[in-house]
């Protein structure tokens, strides 16, 4: 079966290893949206190019300004998602 890719942007390969994480094989970004009082924190996320497995993504928005636990949250979803068999996802990992 011959990889034929959906979008074909000169820079995405540089862009995803900007965002790249250090632990995961995966890319990451954390943002922040919406006026004051009624601010919504995302993330997205998803693997790199060169992993071997299905490719994933993900897209989470917490109701709240809360940078640190979109990202906690995130990367831990995408972790379970990456290595399901060592990954334990539970609340206690997001205290």
């Amino acid at each position: 079966m011959q990889h034929t890719p959906a979008l074909n942007y000169p820079d995405l390969e540089e862009t995803v290893n900007n965002l790249a994480s250090a632990d995961l094989p995966a890319w990451q970004t954390v943002g922040l949206a919406g006026p004051r009082g009624q601010q919504v924190t995302w993330f997205i996320g998803g693997t790199l190019p060169n992993w071997a497995g299905t490719p994933l993504a993900l897209a989470l928005v917490l109701e709240e300004n809360n940078a640190y636990l979109a990202q906690s949250i995130g990367q831990a979803v995408l972790r379970a998602a990456l290595y399901p068999a060592s990954s334990a996802l539970s609340s206690t990992a997001f205290r």
